[in-house]
């Protein structure tokens, strides 16, 4: 992927560092297997599992603070955009 330009994103990043939080995957672990971007904020996140803006803050730290790049969701849902409530 490295001769294409292009590198690995992870599709979530857990507000938690190591430990036994079973599905969860920290930013530790993002930065041992090598993967160094992810996705922060999506709107699926937001409405399908609660995460507020609290934990989605949380989150950017955690990469932060372990050298992770967030690429950070600040999207409409789809029903608003078929809508046209959003440009």
């Amino acid at each position: 992927l490295e001769g294409m330009g292009m590198q690995v994103s992870a599709q979530n990043v857990s507000a938690t560092g190591f430990g036994a939080f079973t599905g969860e995957h920290a930013a530790e672990h993002l930065v041992d297997f090598a993967v160094p971007w992810t996705l922060i904020g999506h709107s699926e996140r937001r409405t399908k599992y609660g995460e507020t803006d609290e934990l989605t803050a949380q989150k950017v730290d955690q990469c932060q603070q372990k050298g992770l790049k967030v690429i950070f969701c600040i999207g409409e849902q789809l029903q608003e955009r078929e809508a046209g409530k959003t440009d």
